[in-house]
């Protein structure tokens, strides 16, 4: 029980390490199979259900400096911070329970970035992106139940 209580006291901090695990499992997925699961996008609208918004702007914003530390402007980086963000704002209206609605915006969170960032990645090879969508979605709802179980949040309703 002491755990729970020292992790429940530091959401921001057990935030930060669960997103540096997700860079790490993107990062080594990347490196050994030449494809990578969305897990830095699906743990950051994860994030959206538990954490406030000035937490979710700072690490979405850390997020996108971590991915892309390049001196220019990426339009995708950008949707690290503005998914979570959107997802936070409309997760009052969705109409399902918690589960199924965070399943749902990690699928459409990805659909949506796909589409803004590399439409033909999406359609062209479905297979993969479906792939890479189960992936994402497993770690996501692994994130989910850990924050769930941590910090146990109520119903949007």
């Amino acid at each position: 029980m002491l755990h729970r209580k020292l992790l429940g006291q530091n959401k921001l901090f057990a935030s930060l390490l669960i997103l540096l695990l997700a860079f790490g499992f993107q990062y080594g997925v990347k490196t050994s199979f030449g494809w990578s699961p969305d897990f830095v996008l699906g743990t950051l609208i994860t994030f959206s259900f538990f954490l406030g918004f000035i937490e979710i702007l700072f690490l979405g914003a850390a997020s996108a400096l971590l991915l892309n530390w390049q001196p220019y402007f990426s339009p995708e980086i950008l949707m690290f911070i503005i998914l979570p963000i959107l997802v936070f704002g409309v997760k009052k209206y969705f109409p399902w329970r918690m589960e199924i609605n965070h399943l749902l915006s990690v699928f459409f969170g990805l659909v949506i970035f796909y589409g803004i960032s590399s439409y033909g990645s999406l359609f062209g090879n479905l297979t993969l992106f479906l792939k890479s969508a189960g992936w994402t979605l497993m770690f996501s709802a692994f994130v989910f139940q850990v924050f769930n179980y941590f910090y146990p949040a109520k119903e949007m309703r």
